[in-house]
């Protein structure tokens, strides 16, 4: 999505406190790697020991607007799930803010990179 229009969602969504929900490309979300406990590494070591996902709901996602993607804050456990199927799009509950003070956003070294991981 142009930045452009990322900023016009973000005028409508973002500063009237209303969610889209939208369907979103594996490329479009930021994932943090985590560790053994948390983020997509600890959803990866759940669901190979049978602790799956508990929802079907969408995902809950942020837009950091300084890097015009989305990143995931919950719904680790089922993006796992959904890659391990094949699956790349996820339906997403988009909080258009454009900040966050509640989630750290993980450096570049730290994320998960479908095209990095899966089209080798």
């Amino acid at each position: 999505m142009l930045l452009s229009e990322a900023k016009k969602k973000w005028e409508f969504y973002g500063l009237n406190n209303i969610r889209e929900r939208r369907e979103l490309d594996i490329e479009d979300l930021i994932i943090s790697y985590g560790n053994e406990k948390y983020g997509l590494k600890g959803a990866y070591k759940n669901c190979m020991e049978g602790r799956l996902s508990t929802t079907s709901l969408p995902l809950d996602v942020i837009w950091i607007q300084e890097d015009n993607r989305f990143m995931l804050i919950d719904g680790h456990h089922r993006v796992v799930e959904g890659l391990l199927r094949g699956e790349r799009k996820f339906m997403c509950n988009v909080d258009w803010k454009g900040f966050t003070f509640m989630w750290r956003v993980p450096p570049l070294n730290e994320r998960f990179s479908y095209k990095k991981h899966y089209l080798k």
